[in-house]
């Protein structure tokens, strides 16, 4: 039932938070859905939810399939129940004042854990301080004798401390609900910022917990700004920041090099002659919109099909790319398109239609979808490639600007990023480009340099004909051939002097 059961969202669903009256009595959720299209019907529910409840429902993803509806244990990864993810679960809603970290050799390994996340140097370094309880919150410039008012200017309920800035007050409680955590902490008592980053770390995957520090971080940026600039607390620009920041650190990621002169620049490799290739990418833009965008192209680099699209549409990094490659087959299949290949930067979603990841809960089913239509179409393979090798579709997931028109280019790409088709080239044309360019310009070096050394010596011939001319001795001992040459650039150098 879609008042009464917890449907909204992944990875942990929620019911709805708005007002219940205007949704009639047993409804379901497959009357929310035009079961012809495929798609929501948007009139209908803006009609009877709220706008938040309504946002977050049109942002959800409908497989077209329709697949049955089954139950999924929300705190593992595989959506399976395992003794373990229940007992970790079970510890980290103790209170944890009761349950200390009990040893040192712990508490180093969770300070390792959370220094080598995989996000930027200064989200690890706010998480130290925030851990460290060195944060410039209002009950710390109190510690170190400020004289200021200390209560929290977010909600203006209590003191501002670490815990309560980010653990208690009603201003940021929405902010780790409403995002892709789906962390309901009301109620919840976890002493300090540190035992609830620790308890993480001990019962969630690191991915959650490198969301869960973005977060945080821009939790404190806004509650700066409103502090010195008084600019508005947004809940939502808030998530969207956080989530588009994940994205393209999830971008970003390059495995490391043991050599970095051996480090060698991706690019683009075409696809054997006969077939073709398709390229997707997402981009996540600042009000919360989503941009898909792909390119289809053949073994000479010529475009046959672009497109991009955006929306409105939340969800993890791997989620949104596998709709952008669907967004790509269905475009390609209406077009009469088949037997190609499918390349992405995603490496989580390649290695999942390639078998060698077992796929979470939270995107398996998207996951299904593009394998069926990846049948569809013939798909002949899946290749991971780095973000530098996919630059093409990468500029196309940026370009709409108006939400959900569907854009597509025959034989073309937007003459704003022409330029980024051409470049997009194999380093094998590349070399070859600049090795005939070498070739040319080897040889007019060459030409140059004779012509000089021929000038140098014509030079040294015309002084010792003057030489000759100046001194009679000194002619006479030449034979006459040369007395002769002497005598006519003589008679030169006095007509010019005449």
């Amino acid at each position: 039932m879609v008042a009464e059961d917890k449907w909204i969202g992944s990875p942990k669903p929620d019911g709805i938070k708005g007002n219940h009256t205007k949704i009639p009595t047993g409804l379901k959720v497959r009357d929310l859905i035009d079961m012809e299209g495929g798609i929501w019907r948007h009139s209908y529910i803006k009609q009877i939810f709220e706008k938040i409840d309504a946002d977050r429902i049109l942002s959800m993803h409908i497989s077209r399939r329709f697949p049955p509806d089954k139950y999924i244990w929300i705190h593992s990864k595989s959506g399976l129940f395992t003794v373990k993810s229940a007992y970790y679960w079970i510890k980290a809603r103790e209170d944890q004042n009761h349950l200390p970290i009990a040893s040192s050799s712990d508490q180093n390994t969770a300070w390792k854990q959370m220094w080598n996340l995989r996000v930027i140097p200064k989200v690890k370094h706010f998480l130290w301080r925030t851990c460290t309880e060195s944060l410039p919150t209002k009950s710390g410039l109190l510690r170190r004798g400020l004289q200021i008012d200390p209560i929290c200017e977010l909600c203006g309920e209590t003191i501002e401390s670490t815990t309560h800035l980010f653990l208690e007050c009603r201003s940021t409680l929405p902010v780790w609900y409403l995002s892709t955590l789906r962390l309901d902490l009301h109620g919840q008592q976890f002493g300090s910022f540190k035992n609830f980053l620790w308890t993480m770390l001990q019962c969630q995957p690191i991915e959650y917990i490198e969301m869960l520090g973005i977060i945080a971080w821009r939790i404190w940026l806004a509650r700066n700004k409103w502090c010195m600039e008084k600019k508005r607390f947004d809940v939502m620009k808030i998530i969207n920041e956080a989530q588009r920041m994940t994205l393209e650190m999830y971008h970003t990621r390059q495995p490391p090099r043991k050599d970095a002169k051996e480090r060698k620049r991706p690019q683009w490799i075409p696809p054997p002659p006969g077939t073709l290739k398709v390229n997707t990418d997402v981009a996540v833009f600042h009000d919360g919109t989503v941009g898909y965008g792909f390119v289809i192209r053949d073994n000479a680099g010529a475009v046959s099909l672009a497109g991009a699209r955006r929306e409105q549409k939340q969800g993890s990094s791997t989620i949104l790319e596998g709709i952008a490659m669907l967004f790509a087959i269905e475009k390609a299949l209406e077009a009469g398109f088949t037997g190609f290949q499918v390349e992405s930067d995603s490496k989580c979603l390649i290695e999942g239609l390639q078998g060698k990841r077992k796929p979470e809960a939270t995107w398996n089913v998207i996951l299904e979808d593009v394998t069926q239509y990846a049948n569809m179409a013939q798909c002949t393979n899946f290749i991971y490639v780095n973000r530098e090798a996919n630059q093409l579709a990468h500029a196309l997931a940026h370009f709409p600007k108006d939400v959900d028109v569907n854009l597509v280019w025959c034989n073309e790409v937007p003459s704003s990023i022409e330029g980024l088709r051409i470049d997009d080239r194999t380093q094998r044309e590349r070399n070859r480009e600049t090795v005939e360019k070498m070739k040319l310009l080897g040889w007019w070096l060459m030409l140059v340099g004779t012509l000089r050394l021929a000038s140098v010596w014509f030079g040294f011939f015309d002084i010792w004909a003057l030489r000759v001319a100046a001194h009679p001795l000194y002619g006479c001992c030449c034979s006459g051939i040369h007395i002769n040459r002497s005598k006519v650039n003589m008679c030169r150098v006095i007509s010019s002097i005449e």
